[in-house]
């Protein structure tokens, strides 16, 4: 009996070394497995004939760049200055917050340069005419005739109705792009009726939309965060760092 007890000890004392000398194991080749796992998503997440140009999707994972965490969210900050900076320098003291339209414009897949441009056109990003009272940023629902029918308690409440009108009504549900609205007479609804009376407004708003290209980095700021590179290193660095809590 006692044989039996003294070996049956034994064996536990084996086993548990094992098991130390695996856990051991796997410390040390925990990034090895870390690599190995990554390179195991990226297979399933590429193109497997990246050169074979069969579909314009191929060609933009071809071209992508993965971005760090940290690049991801110094992309965030470098767009936000920039708008920030825009309106301030555009405006008469505007209470817009730069993050709240970038988000509201990313949420609704929204040209952003198009609604810069129309926000300074309008009312100086809330700070001009009507929309000094209504802090209807876009002027939507004002009308010549001195009718009012949206007053909102702060301008950003004004930003998601505008994106919203001018996506269904006037981009119809992007059958139509910022450029086609802003040929001349092109900014027109479905049913053939103008955004505004006047008469030279495409002209103007594209030449505020223009400038907006030329002397600011805010276009190729919000093309790579709005983007897929940003979406899929998210996607990637998540998954990451959960593998990585899994294995310490």
């Amino acid at each position: 009996m006692l044989k039996i007890d003294q070996q049956g000890r034994d064996n536990k004392n084996l086993e548990t070394g094992s098991l130390k000398q695996k856990l051991k194991w796997f410390r040390s080749k925990r990034q090895l497995i870390a690599a190995v796992f990554v390179l195991f998503f990226l297979s399933f997440s590429f193109p497997s004939n990246l050169n074979s140009g069969i579909s314009d999707n191929e060609e933009m994972w071809y071209e992508m760049k993965i971005l760090t965490l940290n690049e991801v969210l110094d992309l965030k900050k470098r767009l936000t200055d920039e708008v920030e900076i825009y309106i301030e320098e555009n405006s008469f003291g505007s209470k817009l917050s730069a993050k709240r339209f970038i988000q509201l414009c990313k949420e609704q897949k929204f040209d952003i340069v198009l609604a810069l441009s129309q926000a300074q056109i309008e009312s100086h990003f809330g700070t001009r005419g009507v929309a000094s009272r209504t802090n209807s940023v876009f002027n939507v629902g004002t009308f010549d005739n001195g009718t009012i029918l949206y007053r909102y308690s702060h301008p950003d409440m004004s930003v998601s109705p505008y994106i919203y009108l001018v996506k269904r009504r006037y981009l119809l549900d992007d059958q139509k792009s910022s450029a086609d609205l802003l040929k001349p007479s092109g900014f027109v609804n479905y049913k053939g009726a103008r955004y505004a009376s006047l008469k030279s407004y495409e002209y103007r708003v594209k030449g505020v939309y223009d400038k907006i290209l030329r002397r600011t980095p805010i276009d190729s700021l919000w093309k790579e965060y709005n983007g897929i590179n940003y979406i899929y290193a998210k996607e990637l660095y998540s998954s990451i760092d959960r593998f990585y809590a899994i294995i310490k």
